[in-house]
């Protein structure tokens, strides 16, 4: 009865160490995780655009590139003003807009007339949602807060 209650007591503890283990793997994993990429988050977008909007394959491929060489000058204009140390939020978002506006230009010589429609109605949903999220920060957020653009693309 002595040596069950040993193995039972030993065999608890190597899955509570093993599991505490991967635990803290995980967790750091998570804490270490790098900002995707341009190519990352375009792909990504190019894939949501892709079914929302039924593209073709070419048109897919465009969009794809369209917004690897767009989010990447919108990242690169956002770490200018964040190395000019720029906090007025007014700044960050003329840049989103800036290239945002880049990419509406771009897909509507790409898109058709019933795809650009829908395009243009998910946009507008999802700067609706955007806006209801800051309504509800509303004067608890702090002026030296970083802005936190989405690089022209629909998701967060």
């Amino acid at each position: 009865m002595k040596n069950r209650l040993i193995k039972y007591l030993l065999i608890i503890g190597l899955v509570s160490i093993f599991l505490g283990v991967t635990g803290i793997k995980a967790y750091a994993q998570e804490k270490n995780k790098k900002p995707k990429t341009p190519v990352e988050l375009a792909g990504i977008e190019a894939d949501r655009l892709t079914d929302l909007l039924e593209l073709d394959y070419y048109q897919t491929f465009y969009v794809d590139s369209i917004l690897q060489t767009n989010i990447a000058g919108m990242m690169s204009d956002m770490k200018k003003l964040q190395k000019e140390s720029v906090k007025e939020e007014k700044a960050y978002k003329q840049i989103e807009k800036k290239w945002t506006d880049k990419n509406k230009i771009a897909f509507k010589k790409l898109f058709t007339k019933k795809q650009y429609k829908k395009y243009i109605k998910d946009q507008k949903r999802i700067q609706k949602m955007r806006d209801a999220m800051e309504s509800r920060k509303g004067h608890h957020v702090k002026q030296y807060q970083r802005y936190r653009p989405n690089y022209g693309i629909g998701y967060h």
